[in-house]
């Protein structure tokens, strides 16, 4: 745990500029909105996240494990997501899409958002079925198919 500690405090000092395969990723801790109504509690939830330090909420309708809905702040968004292990998805707002996806070794409920920039493909991402792969030797990329490539940016 400290070996990652050190790690992610010295991949936060090191400045990451975008390439043409690279895409941003940032840390979040979703909040859940509790309500007084039934209604929300048993069919619906509402989460708010951060993405560049603006907050979005995003209204979810339940089906199991599985919640489709959109961000407050952008009517005709979209968001898909599954949240029986953490926040997992896509969130499309007007013409930017985020993935979203727990960040395993955190005990605060830290989750990565990442723009996703995939000119190349000619079906929706939330469509995609993708997997994460870790380079031993570039640990600062994240490979999630292999049309998408994102690169780690830290916050502090």
């Amino acid at each position: 745990m400290f070996l990652l500690l050190v790690l992610l405090a010295e991949l936060a000092r090191l400045q990451v500029h975008p390439d043409s395969e690279g895409i941003f990723l940032h840390v979040t801790v979703p909040q859940k909105i509790m309500s007084n109504e039934s209604e929300v509690s048993e069919r619906k939830v509402i989460y708010i996240i951060k993405i560049d330090g603006k907050p979005y909420t995003l209204h979810l309708r339940k089906m199991p494990c599985h919640y489709q809905g959109y961000v407050v702040e952008f009517p005709n968004s979209s968001v898909t997501l599954s949240i029986c292990s953490g926040l997992r998805g896509f969130l499309q707002l007007e013409n930017i899409s985020y993935g979203i996806e727990p960040l395993e070794s955190s005990a605060r409920f830290e989750h990565i958002i990442y723009q996703v920039k995939n000119d190349k493909l000619n079906v929706s991402m939330l469509a995609e079925n993708y997997t994460r792969i870790w380079q031993k030797d570039k640990p600062s990329k994240v490979h999630l198919s292999p049309q998408v490539t994102v690169m780690i940016l830290m916050l502090w």
